[in-house]
């Protein structure tokens, strides 16, 4: 079998209808009783949830539900993609947020309605009250004592101690030995 095209350029065949506009995207589908859904997502690394105002939004036409942390919980969480063998606490990843965000973009609330634009009209209606938590960003400082829990139900920030083989030299030794040390953040 010939590898003649390793390393060498290999022309696209679908750009002709895409550049004519003659493509077709996932969003071009159209199907029967098509349903859309829009994402509130949250604009806070760490915060509490409150309560929500659903009221609005589940009141607009086209709109067939409205989800939240408490609809999706008996989900039980997204899988994880990878299983670390030394971790040391497993948090839960919900679907959409239970009464706490832990990330700038986590999913908040869910709005199904008959069109995309209804779906975005009524997540525009949807008002959370957020009480922002503290947040820290330096790994180091997070897992001193006193430093802002993400996961309540975990004992501490530490996800896991990973130690690997093979190596003696202390971090210090090891800059020292290191031909080139990218600066430290300030």
């Amino acid at each position: 079998m010939s590898r003649t095209f390793i390393g060498k350029p290999i022309a696209r065949k679908e750009d002709r209808r895409f550049i004519r506009g003659l493509g077709k995207y996932v969003d071009d589908v159209n199907f029967p009783n098509l349903h859309h859904c829009a994402i509130l997502r949250s604009p806070f690394a760490h915060a509490r949830i409150n309560g929500y105002d659903l009221a609005a939004a589940k009141a607009m036409p086209g709109v067939v539900g409205v989800f939240t942390g408490e609809d999706t919980e008996w989900i039980g969480g997204v899988p994880r993609a990878a299983t670390i063998p030394e971790i040391v606490e497993s948090p839960k990843c919900p679907v959409l947020a239970e009464k706490k965000v832990r990330f700038v973009g986590e999913p908040v609330v869910a709005v199904v309605a008959k069109t995309l634009g209804l779906a975005l009209d009524a997540l525009e209606a949807v008002e959370v009250d957020w009480e922002q938590l503290d947040v820290v960003v330096d790994p180091e400082k997070a897992l001193a004592d006193g430093a802002p829990r993400i996961h309540d139900e975990l004992s501490s920030n530490l996800a896991f101690d990973w130690k690997l083989d093979g190596g003696t030299l202390t971090w210090e030794e090891a800059k020292e030995k290191a031909d080139r040390v990218s600066p430290s953040p300030s």
